[in-house]
């Protein structure tokens, strides 16, 4: 009796030891992932980066509101990267930073953008590197949320099933008239080129300013207008015309150089005129569709469309001109 005994006690000690390590080898385990999870966490601070688009889809020009909000532990200090600086497809127009809010100990950090873009399509917009100082005094980075946008054509959505031909080269006519319009530039021409040598002989050098845009404008809209070329079913002729005078229009008044340009490349140009309002950029952009709807898609407008674009021109200039040089020409152009 006593060896089966003996063996029971020695059995049930050895079963108590391994119980009793399995529970310390638990037990350092679980200390174990504590202190990891602390050190991770106490290396990796928690910052929350998001962004949001109203509206995500304009058209070309339009603007977009842009807002970056970056949340953070109060005792992290984040650098922003400069947004924007690096983007080929869009512009930020103007910024504003919103008031920075601390709460619970995490401060939100918001940062409103304005951007438009003249490139159609859709676009994704990086924002740049977030850079943060961790616990272990070295500096982090963290990629920073894209920007997702899509810009549409001011041309219908079926723009690509119209008869839309390319631009052809100008044509040179020379008539009678022609002719002798151009015998009396060169005769007034010299007439002035010796007016001025005589001039110069005896009371010095004259500068004569050069007319103002507007009332070249002006002037070239008249004679349009008494042409009636609507009446006379020449629409493509008579859009050909009106564009044109605005173009020039443009161009004299804000000192730009683009006869080659197309219609959304000159529009890209225009737009930066610091002169032009936002309302008559966009009266612009619509007033240029519509004249290549017509150019170019062989579109027939109405009377009453040909008159409304008219008018359009007419007030684009009038409210563009500058006030010290604003003039009331005689006439239907008032």
């Amino acid at each position: 009796m006593t060896a089966p005994v003996t063996r029971f006690v020695a059995r049930e000690n050895i079963r108590r030891d391994t119980e009793g390590g399995r529970t310390r080898l638990g037990s350092y385990v679980i200390a174990g992932l504590i202190i990891i999870g602390s050190r991770v966490f106490a290396e990796e601070p928690a910052i929350d980066l998001s962004v949001e688009s109203k509206p995500s889809t304009v058209h070309v020009g339009e603007s977009v509101q842009v807002v970056v909000t970056v949340k953070h532990p109060q005792a992290v200090q984040v650098t922003w990267p400069s947004i924007g600086s690096d983007w080929k497809e869009a512009k930020i127009e103007r910024s504003k930073n919103e008031p920075t809010v601390i709460s619970k100990g995490r401060v939100t950090e918001r940062k409103t953008y304005w951007l438009s873009s003249f490139v159609a399509g859709s676009h994704i917009l990086d924002t740049g590197e977030f850079v943060y100082r961790a616990n272990d005094g070295k500096d982090q980075e963290i990629t920073g949320p894209q920007i997702k946008i899509t810009v549409k054509t001011l041309l219908p959505e079926k723009w690509q099933g119209l008869d839309i031909r390319p631009v052809k080269p100008p044509v040179v006519i020379v008539s009678l008239w022609m002719m002798i319009a151009l015998i009396v530039i060169i005769a007034v021409a010299l007439a002035f080129w010796i007016w001025r040598r005589q001039q110069k002989a005896t009371l010095g050098a004259v500068a004569i300013p050069p007319r103002p845009a507007h009332e070249i404008a002006l002037l070239a809209l008249e004679q349009l207008r008494q042409e009636n070329l609507t009446a006379r079913g020449e629409n493509e002729r008579y859009y050909v015309r009106l564009s044109g005078i605005v173009r020039a229009y443009i161009e004299r008044r804000f000192q730009l150089r683009a006869p080659e340009m197309t219609t959304e490349e000159f529009l890209q140009t225009a737009t930066k005129a610091s002169e032009l309002s936002f309302a008559h950029q966009s009266a612009l952009r619509d007033f240029l569709a519509q004249s290549d709807l017509v150019k170019f898609a062989k579109y027939q407008p109405s009377r009453a469309e040909a008159d409304a674009a008219f008018e359009a021109a007419l007030r684009f200039v009038k409210e563009t001109a500058p006030l010290t040089e604003a003039v009331v020409l005689p006439g239907h152009v008032s």
